[in-house]
């Protein structure tokens, strides 16, 4: 089981990431993406700008496409000089839900897993998944129970799945690994 992180979910969009600065003096802008992938961005064909918390925003369409390094650098249709660019920055990138591509069998997308309960393969109850921690070797999911907060590598080998109604998240955390969590 894999789990993507593109972001947070906010009503019927995803918030993937943000306008850092104008890119030259074409138009093109710079995004911070808000997941490890800067290349999702050549997958999305529109992208929603607006203020943080906003609901009034604006819809572009996606000229074109890169990455350097970490970020996205995007060409709107209708942003063509460096003046238009640098308006947008500070602004929030989003996404509509539904366009999100389609993942293979066994990967999830982080939005989809976030509130489920989380339990062991021997079906005792751990918790609550309430977020993703990006660390620098792989993410961690954070769970949450009656105070208690454990952290548990989003690898593999730990986590082993859904349980067959969809409802619970399986995980397989090695001996110890729950009881030397906060």
């Amino acid at each position: 089981m894999e789990i993507i992180d593109v972001g947070f979910l906010r009503h019927d969009y995803i918030v993937v990431g943000k306008v850092v600065k104008a890119q030259g003096i074409k138009g093109e802008i710079r995004i911070h993406p808000y997941s490890s992938y800067p290349d999702d961005f050549d997958h999305y064909s529109e992208l929603i700008l607006a203020e943080e918390g906003e609901s009034r925003s604006r819809t572009y369409e996606v000229a074109a496409s890169r990455t350097h390094g970490k970020v996205a650098i995007v060409q709107l249709v209708g942003v063509d000089n460096r003046n238009a660019a640098e308006d947008l920055r500070g602004l929030e990138v989003r996404i509509a839900r539904a366009d999100l591509p389609e993942l293979e069998p066994g990967f999830y997308y982080w939005h989809e897993l976030q509130g489920m309960a989380v339990v062991t393969e021997r079906g005792e109850s751990v918790g609550t998944l309430t977020s993703l921690m990006a660390t620098p070797g792989h993410s961690l999911l954070v769970i949450k129970n009656k105070g208690r907060e454990y952290l548990v590598p989003a690898i593999k080998e730990f986590v082993i799945g859904l349980d067959e109604q969809g409802q619970a998240l399986i995980i397989a955390p090695p001996p110890g690994l729950l009881e030397i969590n906060y």
